[in-house]
């Protein structure tokens, strides 16, 4: 299985369109050892992440060189945290949805513990409002060092959450310089409808370099 992989491979693109979370599990044990040398993963799958972090997280133990991620929704499990954590070279977490989109969940985020994450420099995620502002506040240590937040945000929301979560950022966040923001499977949802263009929220991001939202198929805005 997986003939291709060596100790030299540098990149890897994984898809695991296997609905099994054994068949998944499997591939993954196959992989352990495999990749000392990976510096970029992304990888897509349709299981979910709490049915294969253990393989997962002793599979990413053995590629300390690691320094760019991409998982799917939900697959920041402690387990998995406590294994990209102590990666020293991880500095961009992303995500994708080719399998599943975010969506309300009773999915925790798993908080950033102080003294993991040396390096980590962007991060993308997908959380409500709410839950994201009690993630950065139970990250604060490694949230300080971000320069680079992607949120996908979930659940009902008007412009003043919006405005919470911008300013939140702004002032806890110090070497931020660049905010992602994507409303748009909320509203596509039919769950609420928001004005969110208000010139408070426009002047509470006025400190970073670089600023998007979108907040459905038309519409979006860069600063």
């Amino acid at each position: 299985m997986l003939p291709f992989l060596s100790g030299e491979l540098k990149e890897l693109y994984l898809e695991m369109s296997t609905e099994s979370a054994f068949a998944a599990n499997e591939a993954l044990k196959v992989i352990i050892h495999r990749t000392p040398s990976l510096v970029k993963l992304n990888l897509e799958a349709q299981v979910q992440g709490t049915s294969v972090e253990t393989s997962l997280a002793k599979w990413l133990e053995t590629t300390e060189n690691l320094e760019e991620i991409s998982l799917p929704p939900y697959y920041l499990t402690p387990a998995l945290v406590q294994t990209l954590g102590s990666l020293p070279q991880l500095k961009v977490i992303e995500q994708n949805f080719k399998f599943t989109h975010p969506s309300n969940s009773s999915v925790v985020l798993q908080a950033l513990p102080p003294g993991t994450f040396p390096h980590l420099t962007s991060i993308s995620f997908n959380a409500t409002l709410s839950d994201a502002r009690k993630f950065l506040l139970a990250s604060q240590e490694v949230g300080s060092r971000l320069v680079c937040i992607t949120l996908h945000a979930s659940g009902t929301m008007d412009s003043g959450d919006i405005l919470n979560f911008t300013r939140h950022i702004t002032q806890n966040c110090p070497m931020m310089t660049n905010l992602g923001l994507d409303l748009s499977k909320a509203l596509e949802s039919g769950e609420q409808s928001v004005s969110p263009l208000t010139m408070e929220l426009l002047e509470s991001l006025k400190k970073l370099r670089h600023s998007w939202a979108t907040f459905g198929r038309k519409t979006s805005f860069k600063i």
